[in-house]
């Protein structure tokens, strides 16, 4: 079980948070099944990462630093959660035109659309037909004489993946993150 999740006997408690920036007030309300401390450190790695999030670029820009976090709200009902505290917080806050929120909250994307099930399944099947990364890859390498490696999508050279090899000699890894909804 992962520790950084925050559960109740009948299940995960949702928190709604606020980050705010504490020169301007601009604010970004989200919602979690983790620990705020957890949370935070996901926002601070997609920030390191180079996410475009608004908020993962104001952390790059200002540091962790210039942020605070604060729970807002608490429920065990997670589509309460997302579709009515999490619209309402952000909506109170005003961090959809002022702040750092892209979306008036619940998960459905940035206008609130949801595709249906049989829309979802037909995208699916359209794109699994579709050779959009590696559409003549193959040709070309073939003129080359090289071939296509299974794994690497791009042909590195070996001499290449020894350099990249090389250079993270000796240095630590970061641990992943509990996280998966940063992108």
């Amino acid at each position: 079980m992962n520790k950084n999740v925050v559960e109740t006997a009948a299940g995960k408690t949702y928190t709604i948070y606020s980050i705010t920036h504490k020169q301007s007030g601009r604010s970004y309300v989200g919602c979690t099944s983790m620990s705020l401390k957890a949370r935070w450190n996901c926002h601070q790695s997609a920030s390191r990462a180079g996410s475009q999030c608004l908020l993962h670029q104001a952390i790059r820009q200002f540091g962790k630093s210039a942020f605070t976090i604060k729970e807002l709200d608490k429920t065990d009902d997670e589509d309460f959660a997302f579709n009515v505290l999490e619209p309402c917080h952000i909506s109170a806050q005003n961090s959809f035109i002022y702040g750092f929120n892209r979306t008036r909250g619940g998960r459905g994307g940035l206008s609130g659309f949801k595709h249906s099930a049989a829309s979802r399944k037909s995208q699916g099947e359209k794109l699994a037909n579709t050779k959009w990364m590696t559409d003549g890859v193959e040709e070309k390498r073939a003129k080359k004489g090289q071939r296509l490696k299974k794994g690497w999508r791009w042909g590195f050279s070996d001499a290449h993946k020894l350099r990249v090899s090389a250079g993270k000699l000796g240095k630590s890894r970061s641990k992943p993150t509990a996280c998966g909804v940063c992108a």
